[in-house]
């Protein structure tokens, strides 16, 4: 008599998928390599909605820096500010998020799950390190993951702090394996978004090491096509666009995508 194999079925919740390293390239489309530069897509296509839904010119801060093992990158915004309700409900993994998905129009982020995608990147990529939101002063700090049954953990804390306008989101992620180019990104969020400033700095190339290559320096390199406009003149974003250095020149979007450096003109003795 041959004996019979009995299988018991085991059920895994679908919300463990984010905090999946190979779950994460199914939804996002892209290799574990390229998860920092999805984190860094998915936060600025947010940061876009966010102040074009409160009606100001986008203005769009980046910065991508490594210390020791670790890349951080900040993407910060001129919107209104993420809400602390909507921050709760995207940390519930078993729904999806979005003020998009039920509207018929050209736009970002109608899956609803982009957000929840960069909570579990630092998990997927075997770190603990937080998720910091800034907005409406109040500081969240949020780490997502699972444990060894698949069931999702969130530790949410909130502390009250004084930030200004829109949101700031920062995020670590394991540099060593990660391609990305910063300063590639912000030319074509300038290029496509040319109504927006976008705002870099220390743009280098990580090349799948844990050094950003050809970083350049650390004045911040400012793309845009617009002219800056202060609320005091009547224009609608919430900061107006930092002024460049004396003699830095930003060359139409369209053509260039860059900010070059021209030497002043010496004046001749009359």
């Amino acid at each position: 008599m041959v004996a019979r194999l009995q299988r018991t079925h085991f059920s895994t919740p679908r919300s463990a998928e984010y905090f999946s390293a190979p779950e994460l390239e199914k939804q996002t489309g892209q290799p574990q390599t390229h998860f920092a530069a999805v984190a860094l897509k998915e936060l600025v296509d947010n940061a876009l909605d966010a102040a074009e839904t409160a009606g100001r010119p986008p203005e769009i801060g980046i910065e991508a820096t490594v210390a020791g093992d670790a890349l951080h990158l900040v993407v910060t915004d001129n919107g209104p500010g993420l809400a602390t309700e909507t921050i709760r409900r995207i940390l519930d993994f078993s729904t999806r998020t979005s003020d998009k998905a039920a509207y018929r129009a050209p736009t970002r982020g109608l899956q609803g799950n982009a957000f929840k995608t960069v909570l579990g990147l630092p998990a997927a990529l075997g770190t603990d390190a937080p998720v910091v939101v800034e907005a409406g002063g109040v500081r969240h700090e949020i780490r997502a993951g699972v444990d060894p049954a698949g069931n999702v953990r969130v530790d949410h804390g909130v502390t009250a702090r004084p930030t200004g306008c829109g949101t700031r989101v920062a995020l670590a992620l394991p540099a060593r394996g990660q391609r990305l180019d910063p300063g590639r990104w912000a030319r074509g969020f300038a290029l496509f978004n040319p109504h927006a400033s976008v705002r870099i700095r220390d743009g280098g190339a990580l090349d799948g090491t844990s050094n950003l290559r050809n970083r350049p320096a650390r004045q911040p390199a400012i793309f845009t096509q617009r002219p800056s406009r202060s609320p005091r003149s009547g224009g609608s974003s919430c900061r107006p666009t930092p002024r460049r250095r004396p003699g830095m020149t930003g060359r139409h979007c369209a053509s260039s995508c860059s900010v070059t450096s021209r030497p002043r003109a010496r004046e001749r003795p009359a």
